[in-house]
């Protein structure tokens, strides 16, 4: 959640809201008032600060919002997948993966390859024998 301040072109007053961002159902961001606050030159003549306080109350608000988020999940460890299945994902590569890119290792592949004549990728070969290697070795 954050403080929104939107100002109206025809009193020129500022309006003061606190807003929570979402991704709809395609994808697109979309603004949700959660509360109206009122305008900054009333405020300010109650509060020293508005915009501050008023931060800081959307940023514990959201803090409240995220602490009562739960989630539960059940798994039936001797139930075994179904190998056709489309929607199976394997994430096992993607903590190598991210080490791999901290060390720069395909800046480097992918710059070397830039002055070779090399009909194939490098970079693509050598993650898949390091990570292949890793994962066997783990």
């Amino acid at each position: 959640m954050f403080l929104r301040k939107n100002c109206s072109n025809k009193t020129g007053r500022t309006h003061l809201a606190i807003v929570q961002g979402y991704r709809d159902i395609d994808g697109k961001n979309k603004h949700k008032t959660v509360l109206r606050v009122g305008y900054l030159d009333e405020l300010q003549k109650i509060y020293d600060d508005p915009i501050t306080h008023f931060t800081a109350i959307a940023k514990e608000m959201d803090k409240e919002r995220l602490a009562t988020q739960s989630i539960s999940v059940t798994l039936d460890m001797k139930e075994q997948l179904n190998r056709t299945n489309a929607n199976r994902k394997n994430y096992g590569h993607i903590i190598f993966s991210k080490i791999y890119h901290e060390l720069e290792i395909d800046w480097f592949l992918k710059n070397a390859r830039r002055h070779e004549n090399f009909r194939f990728n490098t970079d693509a070969i050598m993650r898949l024998l390091v990570f292949s290697r890793l994962l066997l070795a783990v």
